[in-house]
């Protein structure tokens, strides 16, 4: 008997537990942010501080703790995958555990599939084992703990819940700032609607993440004209017109991007009607159209397409149902929560590959607020859970595309990484390079966004001055970068001709960085050209 009641979550986690062992390796990106959340933690173990030595524009919580379970656990690839699978275990969890304050388990059990066919175990860059970011995916975690805490709060009344719903909220927002909107919501309404005579203390444990990160920091060197100066080149590259492009263009704030979400609305609207006539009709096979609806979503590419619009189609249920949402303080709490998290995708979540990927957890929790409202009316949820079924069922099947020639291995020391044979053989031709041609003392700049080889081969880089994307590019102004070459020049420079199209750029050194890119080539040597893949360029200097 409570073999059957737990059933839905051995199923889940045996699905979980496939995935892992299927992407083990595979969904590592070896030329954008990902070397990033690879090098930063190992540079900080070499001695250097965030904001100070290291140019960071998130929250500093992330690397503190990856550097950590470096010391602990060693400098390896694998070490971040662990970390990656456990904080995402945790985020599906969590979810779960939410969706159970308003849904029935069928719908929480389906709303968990989507989130972890979708998104956690993408094959893109936005995915939540080896992220573009972990200062966006802990701070996820982060949030939805202390959601669960808080709403655990207003279930038992015990004042522990809200403590823990503090210092998780501030462990969140430690990690990316962006999470700002969150405490604020759970401080307003722990004042307004809970007893305040544990405020002083909630507040302090909110406080703590931050005290203690910052406060690491400041030991280790770090001082206030530091924070003040990345703070402004942080402002300077939010205000570049590369960045305003990429916004643009990435974030679906654009005609398009409203035309493509209201198209879409209206094609999910039609879809689950269509579905809620059928499931009337064949009421106890109605779940049998998984399958095929899963393949004609896959092969027509659409699976992700019928979400973009879910952030605004949440907000006009919002307002049908106003009434009902404000009648709990739990559905207000959560419904806003997702809303303020998705707000740089509420014109268009542009999933599974865009930036508001990591709204979707939060914005299936308000769906799940919006579907208890229906809860007498069994077609409704019958047809939401096929649709989100078929559509993690697709994303399978793209997932299993993707990485099916992801087989050839890339060897380091410090782990491996499995992806296509021309990227394999490209890259273990680099590593080969830097091990037999370079000394370990020597400084290796890659460029423009790519350290992740200088974690594989555990060389230098130039911390402040390491990425190279148009719109960092822009804020720290050519000039200066040169200046800065001069006074500390590297021994190498690796170029890698990767795509900036999201910027409207063709690559660096074509469209822009000309004149860093003139520098090189008038006082480092082109030593090699490996071409299996993308283009790299290799110069020593003179």
């Amino acid at each position: 008997m409570e073999f059957s009641k737990r059933l839905n979550l051995l199923i889940l986690g045996f699905i979980f537990f496939i995935n892992s062992i299927l992407c083990y390796g595979k969904i590592t990106y070896l030329y954008t942010d990902f070397g990033r959340e690879a090098f930063y933690p190992l540079a900080i173990l070499q001695g250097d501080v965030l904001y100070k030595d290291i140019f960071n524009i998130y929250g500093p919580f992330s690397y503190l703790f990856n550097a950590l379970l470096y010391q602990i656990f060693g400098a390896n690839i694998n070490t971040l995958y662990i970390a990656g699978i456990i904080s995402s275990l945790l985020m599906l969890c969590f979810t779960y555990l939410i969706c159970r304050f308003f849904s029935d388990k069928l719908t929480s059990s389906a709303i968990v599939l989507f989130i972890m066919q979708t998104i956690v175990f993408s094959k893109f860059l936005m995915n939540f084992i080896q992220p573009y970011s972990f200062a966006v995916t802990y701070g996820i975690c982060a949030m939805l703990i202390s959601a669960f805490c808080y709403l655990k709060y207003t279930q038992t009344q015990k004042s522990i819940y809200t403590g823990f719903a503090a210092f998780f909220a501030g462990v969140a927002f430690v990690n990316k700032y962006e999470f700002f909107f969150y405490p604020v919501l759970l401080f307003l309404f722990i004042i307004i609607f809970e007893k305040r005579k544990n405020l002083i203390r909630d507040i302090t444990l909110f406080a703590l993440p931050g005290g203690i990160s910052f406060g690491f920091l400041f030991m280790r060197g770090l001082n206030c004209a530091d924070l003040i100066d990345n703070s402004k080149l942080v402002l300077q590259c939010a205000q570049t017109n590369a960045y305003q492009y990429f916004t643009k263009n990435s974030m679906g704030f654009s005609v398009e991007g409203i035309i493509t979400s209201l198209l879409s609305i209206i094609f999910l609207i039609t879809l689950f009607f269509v579905l809620k006539f059928i499931s009337s009709k064949i009421k106890n096979y109605a779940y049998y159209l998984i399958l095929p609806l899963g393949l004609i979503l896959f092969l027509s590419k659409t699976q992700n397409f019928l979400f973009q619009g879910l952030p605004i189609l949440l907000i006009i249920l919002f307002c049908f149902n106003i009434k009902k949402t404000f009648s709990s303080k739990e559905n207000l709490f959560i419904f806003l929560c997702a809303i303020l998290f998705s707000l740089k995708s509420i014109i268009a979540l542009i999933i599974p590959n865009g930036y508001g990927t990591y709204s979707l957890p939060p914005l299936l929790l308000a769906l799940a607020v919006i579907i208890q409202f229906w809860s007498s009316k069994t077609d409704v949820k019958k047809s939401i859970v096929i649709i989100l079924c078929s559509a993690a069922l697709a994303n399978t099947f793209m997932n299993i595309l993707l990485i099916k020639d992801r087989t050839y291995e890339i060897k380091s020391p410090a782990g491996t990484i499995k992806n296509t044979q021309k990227a394999a053989d490209s890259y273990n031709k680099l590593i080969n390079y830097v091990q037999h041609s370079t000394k370990p003392a020597d400084k290796i700049i890659v460029l423009p966004e790519t350290p992740l080889l200088n974690f594989l081969t555990n060389r230098k880089s130039d911390n402040y001055y390491n990425d190279f994307t148009p719109d960092r590019l822009e804020a720290y102004s050519e000039e200066r970068i040169i200046k800065r070459y001069k006074q500390q020049p590297p021994e190498y420079f690796i170029l890698i001709k990767i795509p900036q199209k999201p910027y409207g750029k063709r690559a660096f050194s074509e469209d822009y960085g000309t004149k860093v890119f003139n520098w090189i080539s008038k006082n480092y040597t082109l030593e090699q050209t490996i071409s299996d893949d993308i283009p790299i360029l290799i110069f020593k200097k003179i």
